[in-house]
């Protein structure tokens, strides 16, 4: 996602504030999320609730562990349970929870991709605006997979010649 980030969002408290709609493109196994920390260590965990707009689903709650989140970087959050789907309208929230003072924020920056939909701070529309985030595609190349069985077919292949020819070599020097 092409985004300018300009601006870090208030602290992340115990309950969500910012909610960031978004449509999935393709079949979608996660996001990526660009936090702030002001060059500190985080020390609380953040929570990451999906949902599905039309319905208001909770699809799934992800936690992600304080160790994980830096200062300007994304954060993986992986869909385990599900994927979302091609075309869909979902949104997600995030709140932190845990001991702790230090601040922990979201980048935002000016929408600029096409599956960001609006940003909601505290139920009041953000105009212009987009959390920094990225969607996350599960890829498998079929040529690869098929790369990988005939490689192993190949090795077990060899490994069999090889043990042939060793019980020849051994039949050969007991006559």
């Amino acid at each position: 996602m092409q985004v300018t980030w300009f601006v870090a969002t208030e602290n992340l408290g115990d309950m969500p504030t910012y909610r960031q709609g978004f449509y999935a493109p393709g079949s979608c196994s996660g996001i990526q999320l660009c936090m702030a920390t002001d060059e500190t260590e985080a020390q609380r965990d953040l929570v990451v609730d999906i949902y599905e707009a039309s319905s208001g689903e909770l699809m799934g709650e992800h936690i992600v562990t304080h160790d994980r989140i830096g200062d300007n970087q994304y954060v993986d959050v992986m869909f385990e349970d599900y994927i979302l789907e091609n075309g869909k309208q979902y949104y997600f929230e995030a709140y932190t929870i845990g001991e702790g003072e230090n601040p922990i924020r979201f980048w935002m920056g000016t929408a600029g991709s096409d599956f960001c939909l609006d940003v909601e701070y505290m139920g009041n529309i953000a105009p212009d605006l987009s959390i920094v985030f990225n969607l996350i595609y599960d890829y498998t190349d079929k040529y690869f997979v098929i790369w990988i069985f005939v490689s192993v077919g190949f090795l077990f292949l060899a490994l069999k010649m090889n043990e042939m020819r060793n019980e020849d070599v051994r039949g050969k020097i007991s006559d």
